[in-house]
């Protein structure tokens, strides 16, 4: 009976561990406006040059960067090339490193795109590098025109989920569905009409 108290504790305490999971948000701006090419929408953009990236020094920081509100961390000029994230990578010796594996469109239309970047994260000395290589994301979403556009984003862990799909493929997938109920439909008649 101990043996069987000593298991259930040891797989107790090691869910309470694994159960204090990295978590946390914070938004993130640029300082200066954010150019994009070609220039006559930035919905159509197909590449983004961010000037300078930073989190603000808001204390609206949440879960393992809350140690951070008040602080302003800035990451640096990022070029951000949509469909194309590899090698983008920003941070600080005090936040860490966020490294990109890909991303994802949120939605666009006419003076506006969303998007999703899909990474990992290793924090800085804030909290000793204790977060490392755990999956991340951060959107990114940009208003403007004429080649210029402003931005507003968040920083998040665990990463935010894959998009919904858009409203075309929703559309495509209804179609296939009806055609083969209509294909079953006109087989179930046609075996009735021979009856």
């Amino acid at each position: 009976m101990k043996l069987k108290t000593t298991i259930l504790a040891a797989l107790l305490s090691g869910a309470a561990v694994l159960a204090h999971a990295q978590s946390g948000s914070f938004n993130i701006y640029s300082v200066n406006s954010v150019t994009f090419t070609p220039s006559s929408d930035v919905s159509v953009a197909t590449v983004f040059n961010i000037g300078d990236l930073y989190d603000a020094g808001e204390t609206t920081k949440v879960g393992d960067f809350s140690s951070l509100n008040g602080v302003t961390n800035h990451f640096g000029s990022i070029t951000f090339t949509p469909s194309s994230v590899a090698g983008l990578q920003f941070g600080n010796a005090l936040f860490g490193t966020f490294t990109a594996t890909r991303d994802a469109l949120i939605y666009a239309f006419a003076g506006h795109v969303d998007y999703r970047i899909f990474g990992n994260y290793t924090s800085g000395t804030f909290d000793g590098g204790a977060i490392v290589n755990t999956p991340a994301s951060i959107d990114l979403g940009f208003a403007g025109s004429g080649g210029f556009a402003q931005l507003s984003g968040s920083f998040q862990i665990p990463p935010g989920a894959d998009p919904t799909p858009e409203p075309s493929t929703m559309a495509l997938a209804a179609l296939g569905g009806a055609s083969l109920l209509l294909i079953r439909r006109r087989k179930a008649n046609l075996a009735n009409w021979r009856q």
